[in-house]
């Protein structure tokens, strides 16, 4: 569990890892899965992640490999890696929000939520079916938009706040029985 404004995995990783933070990056191979909550995430070219990937973020950018699926709720994203399996996104309103290069590679469904459809490149390759839902673009008052941002700032900062409990009880709970 890795909290901090700039957060880089540059190491291998035999686990998984769960990080938050303004600028995440993950540049080697993680054994297991990875959760990462941050403005901008960034998976470079040599990461490999061996389980899934589960990202929440303003701007995701995929060039690396993972081996299972990922699940993201982004602003915008753009694919330029391999994703084994399947790729399930829900994207902002951007234009476009969804973005697949031509070295992007998806070897199973790519099923996505955006206010437009994706900008796919000739050469991405996408095994599977492709499923596209239309986000309908509301605009709720000012008043409307201050209050989800404060509550999703609360439930972020609560599920951080959880983690690093857990973590403290965990260490003070294994001190007691060695």
């Amino acid at each position: 569990i890795v909290v901090g404004n700039t957060v880089r995995i540059l190491g291998l990783v035999d686990g998984n890892v769960r990080a938050a933070g303004n600028d995440v990056e993950i540049a080697n191979t993680v054994g297991k899965n990875v959760t990462v909550a941050g403005s901008t995430v960034t998976l470079t070219k040599d990461a490999v992640v061996n389980g899934t990937f589960a990202a929440a973020s303003a701007i995701l950018n995929v060039a690396g490999t993972v081996k299972h699926q990922i699940d993201a709720a982004v602003s915008e994203v753009t694919v330029s890696g391999v994703v084994d399996g399947d790729l399930r996104l829900r994207a902002g309103d951007a234009e476009p929000a969804v973005r697949l290069t031509d070295t992007a590679k998806v070897g199973g469904t790519f099923r996505y939520s955006a206010a437009q459809k994706a900008e796919i490149a000739s050469g991405a390759v996408i095994s599977g079916p492709t499923m596209y839902t239309e986000k309908v673009v509301k605009n709720p008052a000012p008043f409307l938009r201050a209050f989800h941002f404060f509550r999703t700032t609360v439930k972020f900062f609560g599920i951080i706040l959880v983690g690093l409990v857990r973590l403290g009880l965990g260490r003070i709970f294994s001190d007691e029985v060695v």
